[in-house]
């Protein structure tokens, strides 16, 4: 059974080679799965006493591809213990969790000066659900641009949620595109982000819920200014979610 959701329309070409991708080069950095509870004085965000995400980075032209480095492409997984008691915490509300991944890429030459390119990111991730329902408050893009000499210039972001996902598993895709939209040539790095934002309602100590990241994946791409009119004429992508 699958239902439709459009949330963004974005260039069915998303790996395309930008005439500067040699340029370019992007790597993963880091990824945490943390959470923060405010009405228990927890107002920063703490790693969970887990092992940490199973996450890499691979190239694609003019971008990267993140997946789940787990059986399946398994990226984390918790018990509704430890959820609910992160840290060995007694009974209490816990306000939020994430898993928050990271990177950088760097370049030379002026790369940014077409204000039409944008950057393509393409979320495909599967959730496994045992008990409750795991509610996706937001997923997040976060795209910051800076000069030689580490001055910002600007950043950009998307964001989208109110996904639930209760017993079983579902796979959800959908797609963002992020626009600097002025001319930042004297740009030479990139920092970038995806955050998955979530809470866990309803689970007991015993239930489960694992995060996928087949290797179909997270692909973040650049779209070149050339490329970007004929592309946008192409098939669109319907975000998707398909339980089974």
């Amino acid at each position: 059974m699958s239902n439709a959701i459009r949330l963004s329309v974005i260039a069915g070409a998303a790996l395309a080679a930008a005439a500067h991708a040699d340029d370019f080069n992007w790597s993963y950095s880091e990824a945490h799965l943390q959470f923060q509870s405010t009405a228990r004085g927890i107002s920063d965000w703490n790693d969970y006493d887990v092992p940490p995400p199973q996450v890499d980075g691979l190239y694609i032209p003019n971008g990267i591809k993140l997946i789940g480095t787990g059986g399946e492409g398994r990226a984390f997984g918790l018990t509704g213990e430890q959820y609910r008691y992160p840290y060995g915490l007694p009974r209490g509300p816990v306000s939020s969790s994430r898993l928050i991944i990271s990177g950088t890429s760097t370049f030379d030459g002026s790369i940014w000066e077409h204000p039409a390119d944008y950057i393509s990111t393409v979320f495909k991730y599967g959730l496994t659900v045992t008990g409750g329902t795991v509610h996706m408050n937001s997923v997040e893009t976060g795209f910051t641009l800076f000069d030689k000499d580490s001055n910002f210039l600007i950043g950009v972001g998307s964001s989208t949620g109110g996904f639930d996902y209760t017993v079983g598993h579902t796979d959800t895709e959908f797609a963002f595109q992020d626009r600097f939209g002025s001319n930042y040539a004297t740009a030479t790095r990139l920092e970038w982000t995806v955050a998955f934002y979530f809470d866990w309602s309803g689970a007991d100590d015993n239930d489960t819920m694992e995060f996928s990241i087949p290797n179909n994946s997270i692909d973040i791409a650049v779209v070149p200014a050339p490329g970007a009119a004929a592309m946008l004429g192409l098939a669109g992508l319907a975000a998707t979610r398909r339980r089974r």
